[in-house]
């Protein structure tokens, strides 16, 4: 897949009660122009199953697939260097995003020349059945959900 414009990197390792929720809210986007990269590091639990039948209902996704678990620092890494998109965004298996998050994060990040954009995050109670924004300063650090310029030259 060359000349997309946005490689999402989803790292996988027994995730199967949530994947098909994430990948159904990341093939649903409202931007089209998607390399979509699956690592899939290892899963026992059906997961493999489950990338397979989306592999096969598009053609954007790539699935890489380890050996042996090398963990999820190996996964990202491993997808971005796979990536050919001019932005790369990592968004984990067991999250889901909005149709137009990549949109958002694509159109900010192109306006405003930034090398870095972080998205809102929230997390879901699924005892209240509510969603907590965590994007303050004090959260800053924990949100997952960003898009970033592949080798952007100083």
């Amino acid at each position: 897949m060359t000349n997309q414009s946005v490689s999402i990197i989803i790292p996988v390792y027994n995730v199967a009660p949530h994947l098909e929720h994430c990948l159904e809210s990341i093939i649903s986007q409202t931007f089209k122009n998607l390399e979509i990269i699956i690592v899939n590091d290892c899963s026992t639990d059906g997961s493999g199953d489950i990338i397979k039948k989306y592999s096969e209902k598009d053609n954007r996704l790539k699935i890489i697939n380890f050996e042996k678990n090398m963990g999820l620092g190996n996964a990202r890494n491993t997808g971005l260097k796979a990536a050919c998109g001019k932005y790369a965004v990592f968004i984990d298996a067991d999250d889901w995003v909005s149709k137009n998050h990549i949109e958002l994060l694509h159109n900010a990040i192109e306006k405003n020349g930034c090398d870095l954009i972080i998205g809102t995050h929230y997390t879901f109670d699924n005892t209240t059945k509510k969603a907590n924004c965590l994007n303050k300063k004090k959260n800053f650090i924990i949100c997952r959900l960003i898009l970033f310029q592949k080798n952007k030259k100083s």
